[in-house]
């Protein structure tokens, strides 16, 4: 691994370090579900629906504003 990433690593998880646990399972749950958009054009469809049913349900889960 290079210097860039592993500071970009480094960084990464020392924001994820102070994030509280639900949003460590938000974000968990996410990155599973979408992480498979850049090597899967059908699943990226799936998940473009799947987004849309998220944003639908809104109020079941609320991210936290940006700072």
């Amino acid at each position: 691994m290079t210097a860039v990433g592993q500071t970009k690593w480094r960084i990464f998880a020392e924001l994820l370090a102070q994030w509280d646990e639900q949003e460590l399972v938000t974000f968990a749950t996410l990155l599973e579900r979408f992480a498979g958009w850049a090597t899967d054009e059908a699943r990226m469809s799936r998940s473009a629906d799947a987004v849309r049913q998220m944003m639908d349900e809104e109020s079941v889960v609320k991210l936290p504003e940006a700072k």
